[in-house]
């Protein structure tokens, strides 16, 4: 038997820790399929929103791009300079979470035409999924269900983050089309 009683936590302490958890799960998945999980969802996403419009002024501002965020619930759709995102909420169920998906997903580059016009490819560069979580009574997005918990003023952050490297990025090489 090891005898590293002083590094190791204490069989009581650790019980306690592990009821305290088991409290805060089950409080957690409580508040996950209460009644109102529709509307709560529906002011979380109302928050995110808020935030990704917030983060559009000043990041237009300072890329001297134009930026907006422009839809309604279920759709929104960010731009920057001529580089979109767009944000969808999925809830299959107004009374619960099961199923429910933020989809988040990034449209292609800018390519540029004949005679200086400009297309974007039809299909997403990349889409990302969250789903909504309850972490310390504090409402957060998680990619794929079990990612790093991002409350909506970050993952807000991260949308744009990814809207200005692509801003700023040259169009791929040897993109052709046919018309």
């Amino acid at each position: 038997m090891p005898k590293d009683h002083a590094v190791r936590e204490s069989v009581v302490a650790k019980a306690k820790r592990l009821a305290a958890e088991r409290r805060q799960e089950e409080a957690r998945l409580k508040r996950l399929r209460a009644p109102d999980i529709g509307a709560v969802a529906n002011e979380v996403i109302a928050a995110l929103i808020s935030s990704l419009r917030s983060k559009s002024e000043e990041v237009g501002t300072a890329a001297e791009l134009q930026s907006s965020v422009e839809g309604q619930n279920p759709l929104w759709v960010v731009h920057l300079g001529t580089i979109s995102t767009t944000v969808r909420w999925d809830n299959p169920y107004h009374n619960s979470l099961t199923d429910a998906k933020l989809s988040v997903m990034a449209w292609g580059f800018h390519y540029v035409l004949p005679h200086g016009g400009r297309m974007m490819r039809a299909d997403p560069a990349n889409e990302t999924r969250y789903e909504l979580d309850l972490l310390d009574e504090q409402w957060v997005w998680r990619e794929d269900g079990d990612g790093e918990p991002l409350p909506s003023e970050e993952l807000a952050e991260t949308i744009f983050h990814d809207l200005v490297d692509r801003a700023f990025s040259p169009p791929p090489q040897n993109q052709h089309f046919s018309f």
